[in-house]
């Protein structure tokens, strides 16, 4: 006959090691994750970069036609103030 304390103790044990190994596939899943996250973010950043990019070429445009549009009424105004 085994002591009453040392069943506990083999339950415990048991109990502990079960414990650890959800807290490692745990810890597995958070690190698998946060790579996964942190890969997306990578591409996400990417994109944005990219889309900047474009944003800043298309004010740019339209900024040079402003400035054309502005010459070309200043033109037009002088012409008909000439005649």
């Amino acid at each position: 006959m085994t002591p009453r304390g040392q069943e506990e103790v083999v339950h415990n044990d048991a109990f502990t090691r079960w414990m650890m190994g959800v807290i490692a596939a745990l810890m597995t899943a958070a690190v698998i994750g946060l790579f996964t996250m942190s890969n997306t973010l990578a591409r996400i950043d990417e994109r944005v970069a990219v889309l900047m990019e474009k944003a800043a070429s298309a004010n740019n445009s339209i900024m040079e036609l402003t400035k054309t549009q502005q010459l070309h009424e200043q033109r037009i105004n002088n012409l008909e103030k000439s005649k």
